[in-house]
């Protein structure tokens, strides 16, 4: 964490005041022909695969709809949860259906196919469009836009454009770059005045540039270097057009530098031009457009902080700024004219991130230029003057603690198995793929797979693998009668299933009703909950809990020491617990509850014994308590104790530790949240079991202690050790 906070004041002083993270979006945005533009409507254009590249963190869009990270995360800006800088590529959560992306200084957006836009990483100008301006580890839906086609993410402003031709932005306004005519930010989108009939939009530091169907090019913002190329130097809080352009085709931004592609194949420039990133074989800045020498043809254009690249015929040349070989010619010099990047044919898509390139080169990526944040993905924080080679692991997405054998999931839908603190050497669970989430009990597991459905094995004397027996099974089976399935969770006899339409399915063990249909029957075969408009699920020792999309908390079963808010009472159907709202995520432990809520703040309730809950003493609480720790990332329950991972990747543990289950290299219990986990930080994610726990490191480690272990020991056998070829396809 000390080196991040370091080397952020220097990132920030170096990239942050210098560039915006622009230069990618007219990669990600469909550019159309006057005829198939009307006023009405304008077609989403898939996309991927594509690459965008922000300050210094690296964004892929797959071809299979998933987002990929890496690089510089000390806002958040990968969206894996942490703020620890990555090396190489891990997939942003379970983000799909994705089809544009687009890379700010320190945040990132993704557009789905349904013309949602989603948002993480760096929010205090209100760049996230979601109302706040906390930041965000994970994506948080943009509030108000629909129809969105295309998008553009500038140093701490984002901008949207919409099938109906109209443009949308928010963020940071200092300088008009919202074109509202006004220069307040805005932490949800405004519609930029003026303005319509647009199919591509970019966006600098601070301002940003429209194309317009009638090949006309539009911009608002600072105009400081002329980048606006209106022939003054003057700001506009509303669009104003680019003089004698006309028939443009493709249009990118740097951080302070214009560029625009015409219909006759030639290249415009204009703004900015201290290092020749205007190609024009000066360094003279300009108002207006220049032609850039000897590019013809282009594909695609881009631009960097302080450099520019053309795409022609699958290979790259580029102009401008050299400083960390951002060029990719195999030399730190600057050049005023187009020079070939090295070695490379092939090439499909290019991005420019503040001070380095990157490239789609059939199916694999490469990049050059800067590498201080792991920003070129090839392992290594050395700099490179001509591409290398994106390296990537079949990398742990999730782990799952049991008291007999411990999960991890793998990204290519694997599941591993192992017992105890690595004793045994993991083995592939066979017959099982294509899994996207894992859950465990003490003695049961559920798998959700890709086309959702849910799998189970382990024991079943009640019902709880819900394949309409009590026959336990040492290998998955198919729960009956379950689609759509999305999220899973296990309490200690029964399981749950959550639908995307927000119903809620249970089955197993209900002497305390705990599957929330009103009974106590035991079901063998999934019965629906009595609950709607749910979005999370989490289950423990005979009750279950459920968050709706209002924040609120429900719980059914039996609320022993008040984790459903009162003692010894049973709730046939879900109930709300009362003194708590605005929750992001929940989880149950044995008879308490820990809560997530906005702005990273912690609360528990329920049974404490062993100081399991977080005020300090063994007194239960029926009434939710907020804790005095923040931020908090992610919270684990086990039967008595609880695992909080806090920003950054720092573990602390409190509650029983009878087995070493907080892995402070002793067996006595702690009621204080002071007590550290004793192993590395920047954890991803934690797991708990009933007197075992598990954490997953960013750099692909397991990490397992408890159950008679009091410190953590890394699990042996289990993490890729020889990266490979990062590659576009699944």
């Amino acid at each position: 964490m000390l080196r991040q906070e370091t080397t952020f004041v220097l990132s920030l002083f170096l990239y942050g005041l210098l560039w915006s993270g622009c230069g990618q979006p007219t990669q990600l945005t469909p550019v159309l022909t006057d005829e198939a533009f009307t006023a009405q409507e304008q077609t989403l254009v898939t996309t991927t695969p594509a690459v965008a590249a922000g300050n210094a963190h690296t964004v892929v869009l797959k071809e299979n709809r998933t987002v990929w990270t890496w690089g510089g995360n000390y806002f958040g800006q990968l969206g894996d949860g942490t703020e620890a800088d990555r090396r190489h590529p891990r997939r942003v959560g379970n983000l799909k259906d994705i089809t544009a992306i687009s890379a700010g200084s320190y945040f990132t957006l993704a557009l789905k196919a349904d013309g949602s836009v989603w948002s993480w990483g760096d929010n205090y100008a209100g760049q996230l469009g979601d109302g706040t301006n906390a930041r965000r580890h994970h994506p948080v839906q943009v509030q108000g836009l629909s129809n969105v086609i295309a998008l553009a993410a500038g140093d701490y402003h984002s901008l949207a454009l919409k099938a109906d031709g109209s443009v949308w932005s928010w963020g940071d306004n200092y300088y008009g770059q919202l074109g509202d005519g006004t220069v307040g930010a805005s932490a949800v989108p405004v519609q930029v005045q003026g303005l319509t009939g647009v199919i591509a939009i970019a966006a600098g530091d601070y301002y940003t540039l429209a194309l317009k169907s009638d090949g006309t090019v539009w911009g608002w913002g600072d105009n400081a270097q002329g980048q606006l190329g209106d022939g003054t130097t003057d700001a506009s809080s509303f669009p104003v057009q680019v003089q004698g352009l006309s028939d443009v085709t493709v249009i990118a931004v740097g951080s302070t530098h214009s560029l625009a592609l015409k219909a006759d194949g030639t290249l415009w420039a204009w703004g900015d031009n201290s290092y020749g990133q205007l190609g024009d074989g000066t360094t003279n800045s300009s108002v207006s457009p220049v032609q850039v020498s000897s590019i013809s043809g282009a594909s695609a254009i881009v631009a960097g902080s302080s450099h520019s690249l053309a795409l022609i015929t699958g290979e790259v040349y580029a102009w401008g700024d050299n400083y960390y070989g951002q060029l990719g010619d195999g030399t730190t010099n600057t050049s005023v004219t187009p020079v070939p990047a090295q070695g490379l044919t092939g090439v499909t898509s290019i991005a420019a991130g503040g001070f380095y390139t990157v490239a789609l080169v059939n199916g694999a990526v490469k990049a050059w230029g800067d590498n201080y944040f792991g920003q070129l993905g090839d392992g290594t924080l050395d700099s490179s003057p001509a591409p290398v080679q994106v390296m990537g692991f079949n990398n742990i997405i999730s782990v799952a603690a049991s008291e007999n054998n411990h999960l991890a999931l793998k990204e290519d839908g694997t599941v591993w198995t192992w017992s105890d603190s690595g004793t045994t050497a993991p083995v592939q669970i066979n017959g099982l793929t294509g899994v996207t989430a894992i859950v465990a009990s003490s003695a049961h597991a559920l798998a959700l797979k890709a086309d959702g459905t849910v799998w189970a094995w382990g024991a079943n004397s009640y019902g709880q693998l819900g394949d309409g027996t009590v026959t336990s099974r040492s290998t998955p089976r198919r729960v009956q009668g379950l689609t759509s399935v999305i999220a899973v969770a296990t309490g200690d006899r029964h399981s749950l299933a959550l639908k995307a339409d927000g119903t809620v399915w249970a089955w197993g063990y209900n002497s305390w009703s705990q599957l929330g249909d009103g009974g106590y029957a035991n079901r063998s075969t999934p019965v629906r909950s009595k609950i709607t408009g749910v979005k999370a699920i989490t289950a423990g020792y005979g009750y279950s809990l459920y968050l709706k999309a209002d924040g609120t908390v429900w719980g059914v079963g039996y609320s022993q020491s008040g984790a459903l808010g009162a003692s010894s009472t049973v709730y046939l159907i879900a109930t709300q617990i009362q003194g708590i709202t605005g929750v992001t995520s929940i989880v149950a432990g044995g008879h308490h509850v820990a809560a997530v809520t906005a702005h990273d703040l912690m609360w528990t309730w329920g049974y404490n014994s062993d100081g399991q809950v977080c005020h300090g003493s063994t007194d239960n609480n029926m009434t939710p308590i907020m804790c005095p720790y923040v931020p908090v990332y992610t919270v684990a329950a086990g039967y008595k104790h609880t695992l909080v991972l806090f920003r950054g990747g720092y573990l602390y543990a409190w509650g029983d530790n009878a087995s070493g289950q907080l892995g402070n290299g002793t067996t006595n219990d702690s009621g204080e949240s002071s007590n550290f986990v004793s192993v590395y930080p920047s954890m991803t994610m934690i797991s708990t079991s009933e007197t075992r726990s598990l954490a997953l490191h960013t750099d692909n480690s397991v990490w397992a202690w408890g159950g008679g272990t009091t410190a953590p020991t890394q699990v042996e056998g289990i993490t890729d050790t020889h990266p490979t070829a990062f590659t576009v396809t699944p």
